[in-house]
C-alpha cells in the first residue's frame, strides 16, 4: 500500500501539473466539477490543492499510518487506474496540440 500510496501521491501533483498547463492553454477541459470550479475560482489554488492532497499521502507514509482494510485497497487501486488513464490522457492531448 506504500507504494500505491506514494504512485498516486507523485501522479496527483504531475497530473495536476500537466492538468493546469493543459486548461491554461486551452488545450483540455477539467472534468471534475470540484476540482473545475476550484480552477474557476483560482487557478493557484488549483495547484494548492493538488500539493495538498499529494501531501496528506506522503503524511500516511511517513507516519506509517497507510490503512490496510480491504476496501481502501480496493478504492487504491481504482483511483491508480483512473488517474493513470487521466494523466496519460491529458498528456497526449497536450503533445498532440504541441506537436500539430
Amino acid at each position: 500500500m506504500k507504494n500505491l500510496f506514494s504512485y498516486l501521491a507523485i501522479l496527483n501533483m504531475t497530473d495536476g501539473i500537466v492538468t493546469f498547463i493543459g486548461l491554461k492553454g486551452g488545450l483540455i477541459q477539467e472534468a471534475n466539477p470540484i476540482m473545475r470550479w476550484i480552477y474557476l475560482v483560482d487557478p493557484s489554488l488549483f495547484l494548492a490543492v493538488k500539493c495538498m492532497l499529494s501531501i496528506v499521502l506522503i503524511l500516511f507514509i511517513y507516519y506509517d499510518k497507510v490503512p490496510t482494510l480491504q476496501s481502501i485497497k480496493s478504492l487504491g487501486v481504482f483511483a491508480f487506474v483512473l488517474y493513470t488513464v487521466a494523466f496519460f490522457l491529458h498528456s497526449i492531448w497536450i503533445w498532440d496540440f504541441w506537436v500539430s
